[in-house]
């Protein structure tokens, strides 16, 4: 009876896109719903918020030039800088203090008087501020001009940044014997002000729904919800503007939302009951697709592969109603198929050629028993299993192409590839383990663009890194960590992958050393399998390229480093191991 199989991409594509049909269907309508049903209110409500704002600022405003008429026409001020009282300067100056001193008191955020006589001489009469505050004021206008009466608001430009806190506010101090109609002053007094005033005006109490902004003209000068200088909510539409009495001001009211308004709860209740009801039916649907289409599947797996004798090789993994776990299966039969054939090739072997020939088998052999090896691959599965129950299919997805590719570039044919093809296939053996322990384990591939075009021999990287991975993180407190460096050094490539485990230690490392230096006869002769990895890539490497290259290992307890040093080849070399 013939399977029907699925694939878990264009399975999880369909569902993914009736969702999204759905869902966005059903947003639309309750949308739409809500939207008609606020659209006025909302308005109503920013028309009345920025009129109340409005009509609190031009109060504010109109206190300021009030308090400007005051100083314009008292006899104090008139007096110290008229021609004919400069005499009475030091009788006055202490009434003056106290006068602006009231004036400061009473009105908020103004923090200093300063007058600025015809002569362009600076005094403060409260405070003391820094009188270069008012400089830019004097740069654009004549002050000292005696017939120059204009009173006003004066705003910092954007770019004076040190003085965005601030704005003036400026008139004439009259000559004695004058009036407020009088074409000649005295002096000009220019008031110095906090726009945290202005500001506490744009903030309503208890309102996130909407955005007040002032604008001095088409300059923005203030927002309830950016700094000053930037457009507020760009893609926001304007609800209402009203210009104030007086200093060319405007106030623009923003909707935040535009359901932030309104008798709307019916319709809130009706959509979350909908959304609520829509993700439960979808949560079914896919725990019943989850568990016919990964979960079960992975199990039947998962039981072969325990029982699954690694030294049985007429023996074969059963495949799935899954498209990529069958993809899967199907590499590992057909590694198991070279692992027999390899077998049988290794008896047939002689003398240097049988070494030769043989190195290279027992390579292969090694990087495709380290990836077909049942307890990796059980374990790795085990992951797939624990992710599906937990929904997480494009972990499960990811997981099953790396590996996938891990396996068919294991078993492709070819000794030499490009450093390129050995860092990607690493790339794709440690995303797998990265998946399977949760993001518990970081690495780092730092390796010079040079380097990547140059050949070597095929899986010398991978079995290194494996054996940091198996060996080096055991009983660690830390997170483990795996640097993979290559250089250019000397003429030569010299590749440094280095962990941060426990270290191996010194008698274990003495060994190690002692194997690696050992000759191909010592090897066949010792039945111990301590580091036949690392043994196995130097042996290769010096098959090829001669005994100037090979592996170096050092270590301690903060961790272990293996140097692997190859020569510089930028064409495909001569195969002398096949």
């Amino acid at each position: 009876m013939k399977t029907h199989t699925v694939s878990l991409k264009q399975g999880m594509r369909k569902i993914l896109i009736c969702s999204i049909s759905l869902f966005l269907l059903l947003q639309i309508l309750i949308v739409s719903a809500l939207f008609y049903s606020n659209t006025q209110s909302n308005l109503a409500y920013i028309k009345s918020t920025v009129g109340k704002t409005a009509s609190s600022l031009d109060s504010y405003l109109s206190m300021i030039e009030k308090s400007g008429f005051s100083i314009s026409s008292n006899f104090t001020y008139m007096s110290m800088y008229s021609s004919e009282g400069s005499l009475l300067y030091e009788d006055n100056y202490s009434n003056a203090y106290q006068y602006a001193s009231q004036i400061c008191t009473l009105v908020p955020g103004l923090l200093d008087l300063v007058v600025i006589d015809l002569d362009g001489i600076k005094k403060s009469y409260f405070t003391g501020y820094d009188y270069n505050i008012v400089d830019e004021l004097a740069k654009e206008y004549i002050l000292q001009d005696p017939e120059n009466l204009e009173r006003s608001f004066f705003f910092f430009p954007d770019d004076e940044e040190s003085r965005k806190d601030y704005f003036l506010y400026y008139f004439p101090v009259f000559s004695t014997g004058t009036s407020p109609i009088s074409t000649q002053k005295s002096a000009t007094g220019v008031f110095l002000c906090s726009k945290q005033v202005l500001d506490s005006y744009l903030m309503p109490e208890q309102d996130t729904s909407s955005i007040l902004s002032l604008y001095y003209e088409d300059d923005l000068l203030l927002c309830s919800t950016a700094d000053a200088g930037q457009e507020p909510y760009a893609s926001s539409t304007k609800a209402y503007t009203e210009r104030l009495e007086s200093a060319g001001l405007s106030v623009t009211g923003f909707s935040a939302s535009p359901f932030a308004l309104g008798k709307t709860t019916v319709l809130m209740y009706v959509y979350l009951f909908v959304m609520v009801l829509f993700f439960l039916l979808l949560l079914v649907f896919l725990n019943r697709w989850i568990h016919r289409y990964i979960t079960v599947p992975i199990s039947d797996m998962s039981t072969q592969l325990r029982t699954f004798n690694s030294g049985d090789l007429n023996k074969r993994i059963g495949r799935t109603n899954v498209q990529e776990l069958n993809d899967i299966t199907d590499t590992a039969n057909e590694m198991i198929d070279n692992i027999k054939q390899i077998t049988k090739t290794i008896f047939t072997t002689q003398d240097k050629l049988y070494e030769t020939v043989l190195r290279k088998t027992e390579a292969e052999l090694y990087a495709l028993q380290s990836q077909i090896n049942p307890h990796f691959l059980y374990n790795t599965l085990q992951c797939i299993r624990g992710l599906a129950t937990l929904n997480r299919t494009e972990d499960i997805k990811d997981i099953s192409l790396s590996m996938s590719d891990v396996f068919k570039y294991s078993i492709a044919p070819g000794t030499y590839v490009t450093y390129l093809d050995e860092i990607r296939i690493i790339h794709k053996y440690l995303s797998i383990y990265k998946i399977r322990f949760n993001g518990k384990i970081d690495y780092e591939i730092d390796v010079d663009e040079e380097i990547l075009p140059c050949y070597t021999v095929k899986m010398i990287i991978q079995p290194t890194v494996e054996n940091a991975v198996v060996h080096a993180f055991k009983d660690m407190t830390r997170k483990p960590c795996i640097h993979i460096i290559g250089r250019m050094e000397e003429g030569r490539i010299l590749f440094r992958i280095i962990d941060n485990g426990n270290g191996i230690p010194l008698e274990s490392l003495k060994e190690i050393r002692k194997k690696l230096s050992s000759s191909f006869e010592t090897s066949i002769r010792q039945k111990s399998s301590y580091g036949i990895g690392l043994y196995n890539i130097a042996r290769r490497i010096k098959l090829a390229y001669g005994d100037d290259y090979g592996i170096e290992i050092f270590s301690n307890m903060n961790g272990t480093e293996v140097d692997i040093l190859t020569p510089i080849q930028t064409q495909m070399p001569e195969c002398s191991l096949e």
